[in-house]
Parts: structure tokens; sequence; C-alpha cells
């Protein structure tokens, strides 16, 4: 164990059961689902006006069963079906006919909203649990992935996005939406990429945009990531929910006039804005939708007064809310980093690639003209992913107030909002409901950048490496002009290697102009006993890699590490790496994960981190927190590997090693470290310069890799 009590911060045990409190809270939410569906039940069937939408989804069933229009008829309260031909096909068995008309072989229509109600329910826990269960297995080593069956952390995995999304969901089913269902599709498709089934995730999200169009701005993810598999998925998922099933239930003539009237009477008026037709009204009409789309928030803060607003928006206004989305997909993608040529063979099943995923499903919120605040019920896998990436980079129990209050902030906007009175109209009106959505999509990006290194997964996932027992552990420390720590460096060696004589340092001297090889051999001199430390040394400045590369040639080891000459890092963290090494091919220190440390010094060193590290994630597409930390260790086999491999001396050695690792398919597993107070960082001239040269290297590793020269 570390020494430092700082190293270790506490956390909460990994199987903490239930206590007494938390079983009623789960009672209580169960009971408040029964009674909300009985509440649904009253509101949507045995009411004297039903005031739920499933009424026109069921009117369009019966078309499906009787040869009608499902485009033309409506409901009871005069609304018309508005979705592809696909859902009104699978909703047949619960179809109802309009009043006077036969309804033998039909469920009573109080029946179908019970049912509706049920189904939906399960099926959006089925998707909770599924999305949960694909984060938990591929991931154990991950917070996660950590606790126990039923305990408090597997239980909170689950009711949490529901608890935090329960107000948007209680509009969703109020409402006898298809929000739940749409959950249900999404979190498959999750799933499916998190275990390598990017087939299979395609033919999901085909299956959402058979059922609500929206869910087509998801389509971007695969065309981005040029991911082939998951784009023939969606196209042939597509084929079938759009053009076969519609076919066969309604033969090519019907199939044709229902697409060609969903496209004059839905999709047109939406995009132009155009009120005519017999949908105008419904669906384009400011003053007769709750939507918060740009389009509409912007509208209603040019026209403030509810009274004499305009029914339909100015072109200007149009434009400017396509503009927001088209920014807003520009960001998304640009975070996301392009993935190169060879991507389209592998694919990472990775939290960072669901992260991404996840992140366009408050973007199609926005994107919609027509954004209904329930909307918001459909990003229970993002709310779930956030919080598994919080759990990783901040602990169980330990997430910070800035995140609770963006989760408060979704619950609470969508509370206020469902208010239909007084001033809550005009929360609702200047887009409580937008302001709180962009914040959700803009937390998922920074999520991006923040997610844990997990391993390599092409076509089968990579399967963790065996445990192995690891013997003599050899410590490279590359030194350049470090004369002024070097023997305080030399001292710390020799005690540690003193009480642990399997750890054995070499200390390679990179052509040193001040003097360092001399202090190196008369600390080593001056110490009858000097444990297993030694140095070598060679005239003219190589850079880093090579120095490591020769500290590497130089020792014979199970496992190498190596870390920084002025020791900025405890000798403790060896103990650490060693314990890692046994279950991994690669571990790497990450200043990140640690919380920031006052003082002048820690703050220069975050800035320069952070700088570093988004010019190397950006431009290798890597996922770590850190990649610049001088304390890094690999076991024998990745070690020959890569350094055989890396053709980088100077300072983005770490970047062309990490990068390759990725590339080669090693288990990397990252930890925290905290840098020594005293650790001295270069000057603003010097740092100038280390960013000219990185961005130069960066380039070199991009193209030795366009043309094979890593593989």
């Amino acid at each position: 164990m570390l020494n430092n009590p700082a190293l270790t911060p506490a956390h909460k045990t990994t199987s903490e059961p239930l206590s007494k409190l938390h079983v009623t809270g789960l009672s209580l939410l169960l009971a408040t689902i029964i009674l909300f569906g009985a509440w649904v039940e009253f509101r949507g069937a045995l009411a004297n006006k039903h005031r739920t939408d499933i009424g026109s989804y069921l009117r369009a069933a019966w078309t499906v069963r009787t040869g009608g229009e499902m485009y033309k008829i409506t409901d009871d309260r005069g609304w018309h079906y508005v979705y592809p031909p696909f859902f009104a096909i699978l909703m047949t068995p619960l179809a109802d006919p309009p009043h006077g008309e036969n309804r033998t072989g039909y469920l009573p229509y109080e029946v179908s909203v019970g049912i509706w109600y049920i189904i939906t329910m399960a099926l959006g826990a089925a998707g909770i649990g599924a999305l949960a269960r694909a984060v938990e297995d591929p991931f154990r080593n991950l917070a996660a992935g950590r606790g126990r069956r039923f305990s408090q952390r597997w239980w909170t995995l689950r009711a949490a996005p529901l608890l935090i999304l329960l107000p948007a969901i209680g509009r969703c089913q109020v409402r006898g939406q298809v929000g739940l269902l749409i959950v249900f599709l999404l979190c498959c498709a999750a799933a499916s990429i998190l275990k390598g089934r990017r087939l299979r995730a395609g033919l999901w999200l085909s299956a959402a945009i058979s059922i609500k169009v929206i869910p087509v701005v998801l389509l971007v993810y695969p065309l981005w990531r040029r991911d082939w598999r998951m784009l023939s998925g969606s196209a042939a998922g597509l084929l079938v929910g759009l053009v076969l099933v519609p076919v066969i239930a309604l033969g090519p003539a019907r199939t044709a006039a229902s697409y060609k009237a969903l496209y004059q009477e839905t999709l047109n008026p939406v995009i132009r804005g155009d009120s005519g037709g017999r949908f105008g009204q419904e669906l384009t009409r400011i003053t007769n939708t709750d939507s918060n789309s740009p389009m509409v928030v912007l509208h209603n803060l040019i026209h403030p007064d509810r009274n004499s607003r305009p029914m339909v928006t100015a072109p200007g206004v149009r434009v400017a809310h396509w503009t927001v989305a088209f920014i807003m997909l520009a960001i998304t993608l640009l975070v996301s980093g392009w993935k190169g040529r060879w991507y389209s063979g592998k694919v990472e099943a990775t939290i960072a690639e669901v992260s991404l995923l996840s992140a366009f499903i408050p973007l199609m919120f926005v994107a919609s003209p027509i954004f209904h605040p329930h909307y918001v019920s459909m990003a229970v896998p993002v709310v779930m992913i956030l919080i598994v990436i919080l759990w990783e980079r901040y602990s169980f129990g330990h997430m910070p107030l800035r995140w609770k209050a963006l989760f408060w902030f979704i619950a609470v906007s969508q509370l206020l909002t469902s208010i239909d009175m007084g001033p809550f109209l005009y929360l609702r009106d200047f887009g409580l409901v937008l302001f709180s959505t962009m914040s959700l999509w803009a937390a998922t990006l920074v999520a991006i950048r923040q997610t844990a290194p997990v391993p390599f997964v092409s076509e089968v996932p990579i399967p963790r490496p065996f445990r192995i027992d690891i013997g003599k552990i050899a410590v490279i420390l590359p030194a350049f002009n470090e004369r002024e720590v070097i023997g305080r460096a030399v001292e710390s060696a020799i005690e540690f290697s003193i009480n642990n004589p399997n750890y054995h340092f070499l200390f390679v001297d990179d052509g040193s102009t001040d003097g360092t090889i001399e202090v190196l051999k008369e600390s080593l001199n001056e110490r009858e006993t000097a444990g297993n430390v030694a140095f070598v040394g060679y005239v003219s400045n190589k850079g880093k890699g090579h120095a490591i590369r020769t500290g590497f040639e130089k020792m014979d080891a199970d496992a190498y590490c190596f870390m920084d000459a002025d020791m900025a890092y405890s000798t403790d963290y060896l103990k650490v790496m060693k314990e890692k090494l046994e279950t991994a091919d690669m571990v790497i220190g990450s200043r990140s994960l640690c919380a920031r440390l006052s003082g002048k010094v820690e703050a220069m060193r975050a800035f320069l981190g952070t700088s570093f590290n988004w010019m190397v994630t950006s431009a290798l597409n890597l996922p770590f927190r850190d990649t610049q930390a001088g304390l890094k260790g690999f076991r024998r086999e990745a070690a020959k590997h890569l350094f055989k491999k890396s053709n980088v001396s100077g300072f983005s050695f770490d970047a062309e090693i990490l990068f390759l690792a990725r590339k080669s398919g090693f288990w990397i597993d990252e930890f925290e470290v905290y840098a020594s107070g005293e650790h001295e960082y270069k000057n603003g001239w010097r740092v100038l310069g280390m960013s000219l040269t990185m961005l130069r290297d960066l380039l070199h590793i991009k193209w030795r890799n366009f043309k094979g020269m890593y593989d």
C-alpha cells in the first residue's frame, strides 16, 4: 500500500447492500409507477374526454386492418396519425374502430390503453437493464462493474436514470407516447456497440427510425465513423421496417400512397413551416404546441405576448433554427474526432464510443422543429452513460456538485414547465427545457473527453490478459540536465531498491551538458550500498524516447517501467504498477484523475497538461485522460513489441507508444497519480518550442500510420 494517505481516497465499498431506506425508496417508486398507471388509465380512457395520443395510433392501426387511409382518419379529438406506417402496423392488435363501427374482434379501448402503458413501462425497464448489463460485463475493471448484484451500485445504475428523467417519462406516459419504446431500442443499440456487435446495433437503430422519424439523426454516428457494418445493419433494418413490412401488410399501392401522404402532410410542412394542409394547425402553428425547439423558443422571445403572438414563425427564425442545429452537429463531430482509414475495419467497444452515440440523442431533440418536452424521456441512455463516466472519474458516491446540479436542472425544468398556468407558461415558452437539454448535450461532449481507457476491441472483444507473476522489474529514468535534483533521485532509488530488491533502477543520461553525469557518479560512489541502481550515458542529446529504448536494451526483466528522473512521482507508485501489470499489458499514470492541488505550480501544470493532452488525443484519437505523465509500465512482451515499432525519440515518445498500444490491441489500465509539488515545469519559451515539436511529431506519427509503417 502507498504510504501517502492522500493517494488512497476513501471510496464506498463495492457491494454495499441496500439499506432499509433504499428498500423503502424503491418500494415507493414501484408504487408510484402503479398509481401513475391508474391515473393514465383514467385520464386516457375512463374520463369523459380522452387526453392521450394513443387514440391516433389505434385509429391508424384500425385502417391497417380495414383498408382505410391512415393519414386521413383522426382520433376522437380530431388529431391525425403522423408516424411511419410501420408503427401503425405494430399497433394492429390494439386497434380501435371509430364510433359506430363494428367492434367485433377488437379489444375495449380501456384495455388497449392499459396494455400500452404496461408494455412501454416494461420495455423501458428492459432497455435500462440491457444497457446496464452491457456496461457491467466487459468493463468490470471500471467503476460501473464493481458492484455485486442487487447492491447499492447495481440498483443505482438502473434506478438513477429513471429517477432523473422521471418527470419527462411521466409526461411521456400520460400522453401515451412512444418515448419508452424508443428508449428500449436505443439502449439495445448502445449495448450492442459495447459488445462489438455493430450490425445488430444498426438493426436496433433502424427499428427506432421506422417507428419515429427523428432518430434518423443518429445515423450521422456510423456515417462519421465510417462504420460500414452498422450502416449495413441500419440499411437492412430500414428496408424491412419501411418497405417490406408495409408492402406485406398494406400492399404496394397503399404503401406508396401512405408515404406520399406522410411526406406531404407531415414532413414537408414541418421542414418548411407551412401551416396549410390537414396537419398544419397540429404541427406548425406555434400557439397550438408546447414545442421547445430553437425555432419556437426564438419565436416566443421575439413575440413574448402570448395573446398577440403569430401562429407561424418567420423564415429568418427557421433559418436560425437550422443554423443552431448544424452548429451543434459540427461541434459534436469535432469533439468526436476522425477515426482514420483503418477504423472501419476495427471498432472500439468503449464507453467513449457509446457516449458519442448518446450525444446525438439530445441533438436530435434540438434539431427537430417540433421538440415536445416529453421527448427528453428518450435520453435515458445519455444519463446512464454519464453516470458511469462520473463513477469512474470520481468514484461511486462522490459525484461533484456541478454534475448533481445538471441532473437536478433536467428534472426541475420538466416539473416547472409541466404546470400549465401563470408564470410557468413563460418558463416553457422561453425554453427552459431547451436549455436543460442543451446542457445535457454539452455535458456529454465533456464526458467524451474524460472517459477512462478500456481495451481496444476488434470484431471479437479481446479478453483481459491472464494473470502472471512478475519477478524482476526494470525502472528506467531518462535524465537530461537534471543536475539540481538528480542526487535526491538517486538517494530515493537506492532506498527503495534496498527495501524492494526486485526493483532495478537504471538512470540514462541523455547527453546532459550541466554536469548531471558527474552528480550521478558521485551519488553512487558515496554510498557503500548502492542497491540495484546503475547508470549509463552517451555524449549527444537524442531525446527521451531514445533514452528509454537504450535503457530497455541494457536490462532484462519481467516488466519495465519508466518515470521522470526528478522523481516527480512517489516510488510507491511502482508497487501499484507491479500489481496492475499482473493483469494488464500496459499501465499508465494519470494526473487528470486526481483532484487538482492548490498553488501556482499546480495551476501551470494543469494548464500545460490539459493543452498537451488535448493536442495528442485529438490528433491520434486516444481516450486517455493524461498521455504525458512520466510514469508508465509494460509487460516484457508488450515493451519488446512497442519499443521495436516506435520511431519517435523526443518528447512525443509517450504519445506514439500509447497510439501503438491501442493499435496493437494491448490491454491498458490507467490509475491516478499525484506529482510532487517540487516538480519543476519548463518556462514559457521552452513550452512553446515543445508544443511545436510535438505537433511535428504527431504529424510524423499519422504519416507513418497512413503509410502502413506501424502494421
